[in-house]
């Protein structure tokens, strides 16, 4: 066998995972990251979706809990049976008062709950709704199970892995042949090729490669919890604690500098950017190979 013939073989094997992993699951992948990059903005969709819940007219909480409790129980009227009293956390937030309604269970099998906003200064009941049904949940919902009832979170989380090789299969494809040398900066440039979209395609595989990677991982580690603690040689304590919030945090972008909100934001986004182009690259491949045979 030539002494090119492996790579090249190699190679082709390497792409052709990377076509499917990216053409074959890009009608999952893409809700999967859009609701991701939607949900670092969770709080700021909330707020402008739900202004009334946010209405409040002063950021201390002047009353007792008991007088807090009092007004979400009329406010409830009867629908539901108060569990939860939350505080606001930082200026601006509202009093959440949270109940459990009677009956079946809500999506994935938890119980149903309602939720009254209460003005802290004054105890005014701003709004009550359903939680599940409101749009951010929802979006947190598909996410997370693509909607799917009970085996939907394993699902997302084999995607997680299958997104994860997409990524070092796509980066591996990326790297120039040459190595470190002159061949590797020149990679990093915009014109890799002569069609525009095989450039977008390699300029924002490898940029967002390692935030892609990162929430990858963290999704397969939230979706299998157990599998990845003894993965990661981590107690169940220890789980509990500050390394099942990173994973959390580093997931979600909550309490995170913008730059990496806004990385996760736009590494959400390259799987439809991604497997939109990937598509139309191999449609226009598949195209010149047949004009080749007919010619």
């Amino acid at each position: 066998m030539p002494r090119t013939a492996l790579p090249a073989r190699l190679r082709r094997l390497w792409l052709d995972a990377h076509l499917w992993l990216g053409v074959g699951l890009m009608i999952v992948l893409i809700p999967i990251g859009l609701t991701g990059a939607a949900l670092v903005w969770r709080s700021a969709l909330d707020h402008a979706i739900y202004p009334e819940r946010y209405a409040i007219s002063g950021p201390a909480a002047a009353l007792p809990k008991a007088g807090y409790a009092a007004a979400a129980e009329a406010a409830f009227a009867g629908r539901a049976t108060l569990t939860e009293l939350r505080l606001p956390a930082k200026a601006g937030d509202p009093v959440v008062v949270v109940g459990r309604m009677p009956g079946p269970p809500g999506p994935n099998g938890r119980p149903r709950t309602l939720n009254a906003w209460i003005d802290p200064p004054t105890g005014r009941v701003l709004a009550v709704a359903e939680f599940s049904k409101s749009f951010t949940t929802t979006l947190h919902r598909l996410h997370g199970t693509l909607l799917i009832p009970g085996v939907g979170r394993k699902v997302v989380g084999w995607l997680g892995w299958a997104m994860f090789a997409s990524a070092a299969t796509g980066l591996w494809l990326w790297w120039p042949r040459r190595g470190w040398g002159r061949g590797f900066w020149k990679g990093l440039r915009w014109r890799r090729g002569a069609s525009q979209l095989f450039n977008l395609h390699h300029t924002v595989g490898f940029w967002l490669c390692v935030p892609l990677a990162a929430l990858s991982l963290t999704g397969v580690y939230i979706a299998f919890p157990r599998t990845a603690r003894a993965l990661f040689g981590v107690t169940d304590e220890g789980a509990r604690g500050p390394f099942s919030a990173l994973m959390r945090q580093v997931h979600d972008g909550a309490d995170t500098p913008l730059l990496w909100q806004m990385l996760i934001t736009m590494a959400g986004i390259a799987p439809t950017v991604l497997g939109l182009s990937g598509l139309v690259m191999w449609l226009r491949r598949r195209a010149r190979r047949r004009a080749l045979q007919a010619g």
